[in-house]
């Protein structure tokens, strides 16, 4: 006979009455006013329970908070525990989208009243704190939906322990969550582009957030298995290796000299990164700015900055050249109100493309000239070492940039604020340009010089070692007038070219090195750097004498003497022929120049040269021989004497 459903359900009762359920079976159904009463009812219970805890438990479901306030004041101890696969209560509630911030909150309070490691430190098997899993499990859902709280919980739990933002994980790479906020778009896999300035406004405001409670976390230099790396590396080269659309925030950095001049295996800085990857021009600004010195820092190819600069540069054009997609695309900017007259740089007309506005400017950015990614930040283009090239491509580069300034004067002139339609190839060369000069500013800060008065922008180019060649010619055709100023040491832009010191990069590098694309990039790059600037700099030139009382002919004596001391091995691609005729040229233009004494030796130059060797030799005793230097010197003092005999009987008679 068939029980009616009315005893079915007095039956259910009963065997319910009859049997007490557990506080994990209840939590597990969601009943939480039930276990809310079983913890009151019996507190003492909850001190030897397994795992996972009830806590642990609740925190996982997204209990409500009263049930977690319960918890923690039964038996506050289980906040710490860690479980092997899960870590604590705090990574549960983290990872549960349905945790009320006010839960976070009420964790946070009680985890600070107690002694002992703090558990926003604490790891999972994986070495994530809860700052790690907030931004690898909530980013994309934080993008995709309107109103959730990933922010506020993220300022809540960097509020209340600024350390967790530096803590690295157990991966490969040891990342901080300042580093995983850096590259949330990784956890956002299936947002599209026109999610790309949401998601970019948002890794803006969690890195904002982290390093206004803990400044000192961008700054950070740690060791781990890699050995020392610092924080602001990490930055760039997670960048350059993950990262798809995402630039550097560079705007909320805050660089130390220290970590910035750190150096990865290759020898590469941060600044490396940030010209190989072509980064806008702000952020080559910054940490150019942190620390200057990072301009004259060679990689483990002989590049700086500057050259990887002109190099990715290059690269673009080949592709526009090419016909590569976004070759035609145009962009629509208007003309930024001029500033007062004397806030006006002859160095600033390039500055004004980016609009200080983050949405305008980051489109900017990715449509006109977008970082590259890592597999090819690496890559030089063999039609880097055409000369012919080269030069069509910086006279053209100059040709469009002279342009872009006579635009830009006259909209200060007039006070216009128009619109103008950019194309592609003008806003890379006009981004270009504006690193060239942030480098180049900050290289002069390197070697201690006030920019502003002391010296041009062609002075720092054709004096420092860390600008190419092809970017020195580009600044005496952008600023011809330049080459007749003088510095703060009477030296004209030739005096400073003729001193330029070399280094083994500039001669040729035995197999399998001297291969090398980056190598053939660097060979004889002084003594070309050299060539043009007499060729484009007035004869007069010659004949003036610095503060030191020295000729253009006296420094490159000492600088080719100096420099033919480098190598003591016979090479087939020397270039001793074209030194001599070098010099020879300046002689033809300035005859007078043998019968004037150096100001530092008091020596004529045919004796100089004789004298530098000696000196030269002293410095690189650990060659067994300079016979390189030798040669150079006996056939520099015949040439000089053949050019004026009297001379020896004039120094006798001295």
């Amino acid at each position: 006979m068939k029980r009616s459903s009315e005893e079915d359900s007095n039956d259910s009762c009963s065997r319910k009455e009859g049997k007490t359920e557990s506080l994990v079976d209840l939590l597990s159904q969601g009943r939480w006013d039930d276990a809310l009463q079983n913890i009151r009812s019996n507190p003492s219970s909850l001190e030897n329970s397994p795992d996972p805890t009830p806590l642990a438990l609740a925190c996982r479901l997204g209990a409500p908070y009263e049930c977690i306030s319960a918890l923690l004041e039964a038996c506050p101890k289980h906040l710490r525990r860690v479980l092997d696969s899960r870590g604590t209560p705090l990574h549960e509630a983290i990872v549960c989208e349905n945790t009320e911030t006010s839960v976070i909150e009420l964790l946070l309070r009680k985890d600070e009243e107690m002694e002992g490691e703090r558990s926003t430190l604490l790891q999972d098997v994986d070495g994530f704190t809860p700052l790690h899993l907030l931004i690898r499990r909530r980013f994309q859902t934080h993008i995709l939906q309107e109103g959730t709280n990933l922010l506020q919980i993220l300022e809540i739990l960097v509020r209340s322990c600024p350390d967790a933002v530096i803590v690295p994980d157990r991966g490969e790479y040891e990342e901080p969550p300042l580093v995983y906020a850096i590259k949330a778009n990784v956890y956002a896999p299936v947002l599209g582009f026109e999610d790309d300035n949401r998601v970019e406004r948002q890794i803006y405001e969690m890195v904002d957030c982290m390093l206004r409670y803990n400044p000192a976390a961008a700054g950070r230099v740690f060791t781990g298995f890699r050995g020392q790396v610092s924080f602001e590396g990490r930055f760039v080269d997670f960048l350059c290796r993950k990262s798809k659309q995402c630039f550097l925030l560079a705007s909320t950095l805050l660089f130390t000299r220290l970590a910035a001049l750190l150096q990865n295996t290759q020898g590469e800085i941060p600044l490396h990164f940030c010209a190989m990857r072509s980064e806008r021009p702000r952020t080559v600004a910054v940490i150019a700015d942190a620390a200057p010195e990072g301009v004259l820092k060679k990689d483990s190819s002989g590049l700086t900055p500057l050259h990887w600069l002109w190099i990715r540069f290059v690269s673009t054009l080949l592709t526009l050249e090419d016909g590569g997609r976004g070759t035609n695309v145009t962009i629509a900017l208007p003309s930024r109100r001029p500033l007062p007259p004397v806030e006006i740089s002859r160095y600033a007309e390039f500055a004004t493309l980016e609009q200080g506005n983050f949405d305008a400017d980051s489109q900017l950015i990715k449509r006109m000239d977008p970082s590259i990614d890592f597999l090819r930040m690496r890559h030089i283009p063999v039609e880097v070492l055409a000369d012919a090239d080269c030069l069509r491509r910086a006279s053209r580069s100059v040709e469009l940039l002279r342009r872009i300034r006579d635009h830009h004067l006259e909209a200060i002139r007039t006070n216009s604020d128009e619109v103008k339609e950019w194309t592609r190839e003008e806003v890379v060369t006009a981004f270009f340009w504006s690193k060239v000069v942030s480098l180049l500013q900050s290289a002069n800060k390197a070697a201690g010089v006030s920019f502003v008065g002391e010296r041009n922008l062609l002075h720092i180019a054709l004096s420092s070692k860390c600008c190419p060649s092809w970017v020195c010619y580009m600044v005496a055709q952008m600023y011809p007038e330049e080459l007749m100023l003088k510095d703060s040491k009477g030296r004209f832009p030739l005096h400073c070219a003729a001193g330029r010191s070399w280094d083994r990069w500039d001669w040729p590098c035995p197999e399998p090195l001297g291969d090398a694309t980056a190598t053939k990039l660097l060979l004889f790059d002084s003594l070309r750097i050299m060539k043009w600037a007499l060729d484009l700099t007035p004869p007069e030139v010659l004949h003036v004498v610095d503060n030191d009382n020295r000729l253009v002919l006296h420094h490159i004596i000492d600088t080719y003497v100096t420099a033919s001391a480098l190598i003591s091995r016979p090479m087939q691609d020397d270039p001793f022929d074209d030194m001599l005729l070098l010099i020879r040229n300046i002689v033809r233009l300035n005859p007078d120049a043998l019968h004037c004494r150096d100001g530092v030796t008091m020596l004529y130059p045919f004796q100089q040269s004789a004298t530098r060797t000696t000196a030269a030799a002293s410095h690189h005793s650990q060659h067994p021989s300079i016979l390189r230097s030798d040669l150079l010197s006996v056939s520099l003092a015949y040439e000089l004497l053949r050019e004026s005999p009297t001379i020896l009987e004039i120094a006798r008679g001295h």
